[in-house]
């Protein structure tokens, strides 16, 4: 799937459990590399009643989901560690 804009972010659930430093990543194509461009991390809120909110700074614990916004469609993964500008 290339190319593909959304309106809005999709939210996706990758991992049940992951650790703080995990990163959502999708893989670019064309760099032939894991990128986290479009895509962000956010806060579970699965069950609580409240919108998910899209808050690119929250910080995570160890053992919480990892759940992922992204506004395009792509082969998406969770990423231990940081990304390097």
């Amino acid at each position: 799937i290339e190319n593909v804009k959304l309106n809005s972010p999709m939210i996706l659930t990758l991992a049940s459990s992951a650790t703080a430093n995990t990163t959502c990543a999708f893989w670019n194509t064309t760099e032939q590399a894991w990128s986290n461009e479009g895509l962000w991390r956010v806060p579970n809120r699965t069950g609580s009643g409240r919108s998910q909110e899209l808050d690119s700074d929250a910080e995570f614990e160890d053992g919480e989901p990892l759940v992922c916004a992204t506004m395009h469609l792509s082969v998406f993964s969770g990423v231990v560690g940081v990304f390097r500008d």
